[in-house]
């Protein structure tokens, strides 16, 4: 996992936690599909793409954040691999939402279960 998108990921978890209605970041192709899987999965009201800098709105739901439970997994000197497997042992544990950089490119838990494939745990909601 690159830098920019832990960067990234960390603001969207530091303005949750603020309440900031919406940030603004540049973006690199990895992180536009990452923003659009949490958007797809309801973790942010909408995104707007401006050049190389993206607008990003996040979500409330009774004045509380959906993403302030996010955890970065694999870092760039460490990187946690799941296969199958192991994977269908954490969704017993209530991972709620996982995503994954797989051959099939970057997917949530569920689809890579789905898939019936494993791939790099990259970070948590």
């Amino acid at each position: 996992m690159n830098i920019a998108l832990i960067r990234i990921l960390l603001q969207i978890k530091n303005a949750s936690i603020v309440k900031k209605k919406y940030i603004e970041v540049v973006v690199n192709k990895k992180s536009i599909i990452i923003i659009k899987i949490l958007y797809k999965n309801g973790f942010l009201q909408s995104y707007i793409k401006k050049n190389n800098k993206i607008r990003i709105y996040l979500k409330y739901i009774f004045n509380k954040s959906l993403i302030n439970n996010l955890k970065i997994i694999s870092k760039p000197s460490i990187s946690y691999y799941l296969d199958y497997k192991s994977l269908c042992r954490l969704s017993t544990l209530n991972l709620n939402l996982g995503i994954l950089s797989t051959s099939f490119g970057v997917l949530t838990s569920i689809e890579c279960k789905k898939k019936k494939i494993g791939g790099k745990l990259l970070f948590i909601c």
